[in-house]
């Protein structure tokens, strides 16, 4: 076929494709791309579940049983086709060109929602991981079982107390992350609105799990542009918050109750809760409830497998006693501890987020990557994986500024509201003097006078 044969039928394809709003690259034929991105933005309807619910901006259809269908393969197959032909050509990939109009659309409502008085309540949210029932049960019978609320009651949940002017951002970091007793800052997520599917996730993340984007939502809204009361409101409303984009750990948020502002003090309080956290890298919510069945009822090859994994999670090590785990076990003055010790800590730089660095020679250990003013990287040596000539670590970007405004909690209390900083470092917020006389035994020993500049 000629060159020029060959750009008529690349004419005649496009023709047919007619996307009504997205660009498509001069040489993307459209292959393995999603229909419905070749809609209009502006008359998109999401697509919802039998319980009326939208996910990932609503753009994936529903099985029978009500669970999002993902086409995997043709995702793949899409990205493979078309990554390098959109690397660095604008608008962008049509995938995120669609998305981002929704985006558009969904911060014009927010912007225009009167949420002053919700941003002064404390809400009582419930936080549960489906899929993970009470009872255990074998791998085989939790992945037959797929229709919502077919496996019973869910083991894993957390109930809370938190502003509802705390920001999106702060409330995965600095609350959820501890609350539910994962690692901070070694995935990405995402929060779910669930009326029409809007997404809010981290700012330039750098895990990764961002690889896996497209199997989600394409993009999102930033999380740190909004706060809890912009996604839900009134006892009874709910969204999902969704964790580590290739294990796809799954969490029900629900509002059981809004306290009038007069009762409200915007502190973090655990209030109770039920069942260890996940392993990290675990694979999702449904493998671990068969792991769960297998660490305990298992044969003794079987149980060993899981020990091992849970003995080399990151948000597992040092939580054994005599070398085994209590699944069941939760603490309140444990998770409140943790919560703590998130409070008094600077917000996870997502742009430098965990990663495990293979050394194939000791002479690479300077690798840093690229860091702003104010950070440094942290290097965790792991001694049951490191060997003489191979020494491996996870690495960290870590911020020594204080947090922004817009993201800062109170280090004593997590409260957003009336804030200033330290009067000695001017590094960690607090919500008033009696709170940094409280957390000053804590906060001493890194609490540094800002130097003053020297006048000649």
């Amino acid at each position: 076929m000629s060159r020029a044969a060959e750009r008529r039928l690349l004419q005649f394809l496009k023709d047919i494709l007619q996307p009504k709003y997205v660009k498509l690259h001069p040489d993307d034929l459209g292959t393995y791309l999603e229909e419905i991105i070749l809609a209009d933005p502006d008359d998109f309807i999401p697509n919802r579940d039998p319980y009326g619910e939208a996910r990932s901006w609503g753009l994936r259809p529903y099985d029978e049983d009500g669970n999002e269908w993902v086409d995997l393969m043709k995702i793949m197959n899409r990205r493979m086709y078309a990554q390098m032909m959109y690397m660095s050509w604008e608008p962008g990939y049509p995938e995120e060109q669609f998305v981002k109009a929704l985006a558009i659309k969904k911060a014009e409502k927010l912007k225009a929602m009167d949420i002053n008085d919700l941003r002064r309540r404390d809400f009582i949210i419930k936080i549960s991981m489906p899929d993970i029932p009470s009872k255990f049960r074998t791998l085989d019978y939790v992945r037959t079982h797929l229709k919502k609320g077919a496996l019973g009651d869910n083991l894993i949940y957390r109930r809370f107390k938190v502003s509802g002017g705390i920001n999106l951002e702060a409330l995965q970091d600095k609350v959820i992350q501890p609350v539910m007793g994962w690692e901070r800052n070694l995935h990405a997520y995402v929060f779910m609105e669930l009326t029409e599917g809007a997404c809010f996730g981290p700012r330039n993340p750098s895990t990764v799990d961002v690889a896996h984007k497209g199997t989600i939502c394409y993009d999102w809204l930033k999380a740190d542009d909004y706060v809890l009361a912009h996604l839900v409101r009134k006892k009874g409303d709910k969204m999902e918050y969704l964790y580590d984009f290739g294990d796809r750990f799954l969490h029900w948020l629900e509002v059981e109750d809004v306290l009038p502002v007069e009762e409200s003090d915007g502190a973090v309080v655990v209030l109770e809760g039920r069942g260890m956290c996940p392993a990290e890298n675990s694979s999702g919510n449904r493998t671990w409830a068969g792991k769960m069945y297998s660490y305990y009822h298992g044969t003794p090859e079987e149980k060993q497998q899981v020990l091992r994994e849970m003995n080399y999670a990151p948000n597992y090590k040092g939580k054994s006693i005599d070398g085994r785990y209590d699944l069941l076990r939760f603490s309140v003055d444990e998770c409140q501890n943790d919560i703590a010790v998130a409070l008094g800590s600077h917000s996870s730089v997502r742009s430098g987020g965990k990663q495990y660095v293979q050394q194939f020679y000791p002479g690479s250990l300077h690798f840093g990557g690229d860091r702003k003013k104010g950070q440094s990287i942290s290097k965790t040596f792991d001694p049951e994986t490191m060997c003489e000539d191979h020494p491996n670590y996870l690495q960290e970007t870590i911020s020594e500024r204080r947090d922004r405004t817009k993201v800062a909690l109170c280090a004593a209390c997590g409260t957003p509201h009336g804030l200033k900083a330290c009067s000695r470092c001017k590094t960690i917020w607090y919500c008033g003097s009696a709170h940094q006389k409280q957390h000053w035994r804590t906060h001493k020993p890194t609490c540094v006078p800002i130097s003053k500049p020297t006048t000649h």
